[in-house]
């Protein structure tokens, strides 16, 4: 994105266009990283937007706050930063959400590399105030891009401290270019030409004199040619290169002129991380309003910031105004952040508002803004979570024994986190308290702990949760206040857990919800539409029941699309595509999938994106040989980054099916064992899937003994309720397994039931088999006629596998340079690949090359 941001310091304000610094950087961009480390007061940010301001390249420009430390608010600045020249990548960039996994990584990285390409020009990425990021999870992003080569791409950080930059590509020292302070300082000649261009004209011999004792540092060469033209030093005055000599020049060039009202002004905002014009006209009296704009405009440390939408000062100058604090100036710098809190919130920044409303000391605003943040979504990350932790913690005692709302979210809080049993002791605190209080809000507040109670009773699928929702009920007829009603419940998560593996537990477990239904789905509000046909349709699916599941999937679609229950509409055509791939009726199948992608494209929803992306997947997975399978699960690693366990779902599955599909048997047995805590805190679901694949992966590598222990494990958790899904989805090499544990005979199986299992597979891996054929056919797979690459494109590609860099391929196919990064362009194009290393992979994968 072009510099929309004014930055301060501009070139037009009488600062030297260096040459030197230009012929740096550009030098600089041939390599894919750019670091510019240097203190404050060096001009890095006035360097490089003057420097790209004439570079001709595509360039987004993003200013790190402290608040971007919490990745969702980081994922809207860098969004916000891309909207300009890569305004195709914004909407699913924002649909894909802060990447939490290297897979989701791999999906933004190939967005964003895809723009990339399609521009001759040479992408920029500029992050500002880089150090203030110290977020390990938003870091990783970072690491992420400056190691994987892409091409035509450069990643510019400016930070105030070297310490603050550590990334692999660092480390590792390749690709990487470094500007210095050093680098940044004035020379001597610079010094003469920049005072001369300030129309001072100084004998040759004093430049020395200034060069040595500011020793080039810019910001005071700077101010020492604003004292002189206004001739309020002679350059024969020690300068010295103090702060407190800074600090006076800032004194006497940028304060002392203003008027007391406007100085307390900027010395309150100084204390926000950005300000707003409608924030200033709510500090400022409306007569002095325009003036206070002709003041920021004029000061030179003062920058508009587009993505922030707000005014920010420079750091040294807002140090500065920070000295000049009060004790009497407390009282009203509480009233400033409560007006910042108020502007926050009206512009929709929750974030930003909570952290107002905590330093204005407005608790009961804090805490409603953030039930209200928790209640319109399914789960928030790690670090927001941790964040909410500590304002909560902050919370003088008189809140914490008057505002329910704390103890409320803390309890959601811990949900959030898996820890059910210690948000559950703080609900049933609260529970006592609240029963002894007979006023309309403790009532209400009560129904909305008997709410949250039956959710973590339900979430251990422990039976009677229904009467939690029932007691609910009778107190919030009318549904949870904290519960947003456009809020999507389930997204694309299983349903169907059950902790108890006794016989009977399912239809014990059905019962339960179909007797409370009416109840829980009333006081969340609607959310839960044709939830009990769902939970059926799984239920009945895990059975192998197939019919069952084909007509309650049937009936949990209707009710939830009636009802605006999308995501559980959406998870219900799944099931109906999971019986017809089961079935073996592949026209029926891929009918339903473009159903669903259909249904998600109708609603607008940018959360549903990433069912419809789930199901493309799962039918990928399902059918494409290892050669087709969708290029997300590429990534050489996966993991959970900042996501909560609670939205740990079946679509984290895929990367192990991945794995086991590429035969990286050890890498999966390891990556499920990784997982496996995570899913077994939900009950079955997932972990029964990841269970056989761990005892197929353990088979695989020889380990007899423990892929037949983790089948036994599996067996019984499974067995009393006829649970057989799960082994029959892996068909032929399930079939292997019971073989297997048919041969060592240590453990006592109902073998009735397993050779039914047996002959199930059997006939799923026939089905399977012709599903994987027709769908070849259908889509006509055939690598080597899909993508066509030119003569002189192939033998650039070889070039690229044996390692050649672009200077070495130019010079042995007698080609510029710059027809070179055109051709490897194309390439990357048309195999829709991020860098050499996915091109070659693609390439072998598709035939292209020889291995």
């Amino acid at each position: 994105m072009e510099g929309s941001t004014k930055h301060s310091l501009s070139a037009e304000r009488n600062l030297l266009q260096r040459n030197r610094i230009k012929k740096l950087m550009e030098k600089g961009l041939q390599n894919a990283l750019v670091t510019v480390v240097a203190p404050p007061g060096y001009g890095k940010t006035h360097e490089m937007a003057n420097f790209f301001g004439n570079a001709g390249v595509r360039l987004s420009w993003m200013r790190a706050t402290k608040l971007d430390n919490l990745p969702g608010h980081f994922w809207d600045n860098h969004i916000a930063s891309l909207a300009r020249e890569c305004t195709q990548a914004v909407k699913p960039l924002r649909a894909l959400g802060f990447p939490n996994t290297l897979a989701n990584m791999d999906a933004w990285l190939r967005i964003v590399a895809s723009d990339i390409y399609k521009d001759s020009r040479l992408s920029v990425h500029v992050v500002d105030n880089f150090d203030e990021i110290k977020n390990d999870e938003v870091r990783m992003l970072f690491d992420f891009l400056a190691e994987t080569g892409v091409e035509n791409f450069c990643l510019v950080l400016i930070s105030r401290q070297k310490t603050d930059i550590d990334l692999k590509a660092l480390r590792s020292g390749g690709g990487v270019f470094r500007v210095t302070g050093e680098q940044l300082k004035f020379t001597e000649d610079e010094i003469g030409s920049f005072f001369k261009q300030c129309g001072l004209y100084l004998p040759n011999s004093q430049f020395s004199k200034i060069y040595r004792e500011t020793e080039g540092w810019p910001l005071l060469v700077y101010l020492l040619s604003r004292q002189l033209q206004k001739n309020k030093c002679s350059y024969e005055e020690s300068m010295g290169k103090s702060m407190e000599m800074v600090h006076s020049m800032f004194e006497s060039e940028f304060f002392s002129k203003y008027d007391a009202s406007t100085k307390e002004a900027l010395i309150k905002l100084s204390f926000l991380s950005s300000f707003s014009a409608n924030l200033i006209s709510k500090i400022v009296d409306d007569a002095d309003v325009s003036g206070f704009m002709e003041t920021l405009a004029a000061n030179q440390f003062v920058t508009y910031d587009s993505n922030l939408k707000g005014y920010v000062f420079q750091s040294m100058y807002c140090d500065f105004l920070q000295e000049r604090h009060t004790p009497g100036l407390s009282g009203e710098l509480r009233h400033v952040y409560s007006m910042a809190a108020d502007c926050a919130l009206e512009k929709g920044c929750q974030l930003h508002a909570v952290e107002y409303y905590s330093r204005s000391h407005r608790y009961n605003e804090m805490l409603s803004v953030m039930v209200d943040y928790i209640g319109g979504r399914m789960a928030v990350d790690k670090m927001q979570a941790d964040y909410f932790f500590r304002k909560l913690e902050e919370l003088p005692p008189r809140i914490k024994n008057v505002n329910y709302l704390a103890g409320y979210i803390e309890s959601c809080l811990y949900i959030q986190m898996m820890q059910p049993e210690k948000a559950f002791g703080i609900l049933e605190g609260m529970e006592r308290e609240l029963l002894g209080k007979p006023g309309k809000k403790e009532r209400a507040m009560l129904g909305e702990v008997y709410e949250r109670i039956a959710g973590i009773r339900m979430m251990q699928r422990k039976e009677c949760f229904m009467g939690y929702f029932k007691k609910a009920y009778e107190l919030i007829p009318k549904g949870s206040a904290y519960k947003k009603k456009s809020m999507l419940r389930y997204k694309n998560y299983s349903i169907f857990s059950v902790q108890d593996y006794t016989p009977g537990a399912v239809e014990r477990m059905e019962k339960e919800i179909y007797d409370g239904f009416e109840y829980m789905n009333a006081v969340e509000g609607g959310v839960s539409a044709g939830f009990q046909y769902l939970f059926s349709a799984e239920a009945a699916y895990q059975k192998y029941e197939l019919k069952r599941a084909q007509g309650m999937a049937s009936k949990a679609f209707f009710e939830a699309k009636t009802a605006g229950a999308h995501d559980i509409a959406c998870n219900a055509l799944l099931i109906l595509a999971t019986v017809a791939l089961k079935q073996g009726k592949y026209l029926e199948m891929t009918d339903i999938v473009h159903s669903i992608e259909k249904y998600v494209d109708s609603t607008g929803i940018p959360e549903l994106i990433a069912v419809k992306e789930y199901v493309f997947n799962w039918r990928e997975l399902s059918l494409c040989p290892a050669a087709q399978m969708p290029k997300w699960v590429n990534a050489l690693d996966s993991g959970f980054v900042s996501m909560t366990p609670l939205v740990i779902g079946r679509g984290e599955l895929h990367y192990a099916i991945y794995l086991l599909v590429k035969k990286q048997y050890s890498t999966m047995v390891a990556y499920l064992e990784q997982v496996k805590p995570l899913y077994t805190t939900k009950g079955w679901g997932e972990s029964l899937s990841a269970n056989i694949m761990s005892a197929i992966g353990y088979m695989k590598l020889r380990d007899e003994e423990r892929a037949v222990d983790v089948f036994k494990e599996t067996y019984d958790l499974t067995y009393h309720n006829k649970i057989m899904t799960p082994f029959i989805e892996f068909a032929g090499l399930t079939r292997t397994l019971i073989e297997h544990v048919r041969k060592l005979d240590k453990y006592e199986f109902d073998w009735e039931w397993l050779d039914d299992i047996y002959r199930k597979a059997s006939t799923f891996g026939k089905r399977l088999s012709f599903m994987m054929k027709e769908h070849a056919r259908q889509n006509n797979i055939a690598p080597e006629r899909e993508i066509q690459l030119t003569e002189r494109e192939v033998e650039v590609l070889r070039c690229l596998a044996q390692g050649l860099t672009r200077e070495e391929i130019a010079e042995e196919h007698h080609i510029a340079i710059s027809t070179v990064k055109s051709v490897i362009t194309n390439i990357y194009n048309k195999l829709g690949a991020v860098n050499r290393v996915d091109a070659v992979r693609t390439a072998l994968d598709f035939g292209i090359l020889d291995a």
